[in-house]
């Protein structure tokens, strides 16, 4: 729809009839832009805008509060506040926290507790694009966890822990599992086997040893099998 109305503007334009409509086609454009560079992942403002509406862009773009942030966040408390207070659309603030997130965990390729981070601001994006659930819901749900993993960094240095041991430790406090001795084990369980990606044999060994520690915490099979899979799919993401 939109490549549509783009052309009848590049051939309609410069004609008086379009002046009462240029805001509002610069704010389409924009927001046209953002979406479609959010989701192929790439930061081109223009580009792929016809002759015509990229010169409109040029011109008016920086003046318009629709727009991705070029620069990269750095996911503090203070800039999560200043993008909750832009004035801005709720799909363009989640744009820009998810790019944050994204940002952070690439500058952090082995931090565990960012990657599930990552991932589930990734599967909320996903599902407000398929109209799974309202820009309202998704923007709560990124907010919050980016704001806890704005936090994470001075409360972590205060307890002294490791990223594997934090991360650990949340996904056993998602079962209600508050267990300190437990997450040093499986920590210590998962710096036996540093090279388990490499091979299945390997990644066999670190699941069974998973499988023995957690068994004695009096899970259930499922809920063992979905705590071993959650860590080593994760594990395997970074680069530890």
């Amino acid at each position: 729809l939109y490549n549509e109305i783009e052309m009848l503007y590049e051939i309609i334009s410069p004609d008086d009839f379009l002046r009462p409509h240029i805001d509002k086609y610069t704010s389409l454009s924009s927001i046209y832009s953002i979406v479609r560079n959010a989701y192929s992942r790439q930061l081109n403002g223009d580009r792929e805008f016809q002759r015509k509406t990229s010169e409109l862009m040029r011109e008016y773009i920086q003046s318009s509060p629709i727009k991705l942030d070029m620069e990269p966040i750095i996911l503090d408390e203070k800039n999560i506040e200043i993008i909750k207070n832009k004035n801005q659309p709720d799909d363009v603030k989640i744009i820009n926290l998810v790019r944050g997130i994204e940002q952070e965990s690439a500058n952090k390729a082995n931090d565990p507790v960012l990657i599930s981070v990552k991932d589930r601001a990734n599967e909320i994006r996903d599902a407000l694009h398929g109209c799974q659930i309202s820009t309202q819901e998704a923007i709560k749900v990124i907010l919050e966890l980016a704001e806890k993993e704005a936090r994470r960094s001075k409360e972590q240095e205060k307890e002294g822990i490791s990223d594997v041991a934090w991360f650990i430790r949340e996904i056993l406090g998602d079962e209600k599992i508050v267990d300190m001795q437990a997450v040093q084990d499986l920590e210590e369980i998962i710096k036996r086997y540093p090279d388990f990606a490499k091979g299945e044999k390997l990644t066999r060994g670190l699941k069974n040893d998973l499988y023995d520690r957690l068994d004695a915490l009096g899970l259930s099979l499922e809920d063992q099998k979905k705590i071993t899979d959650k860590i080593i799919e994760t594990l395997g993401k970074t680069n530890l």
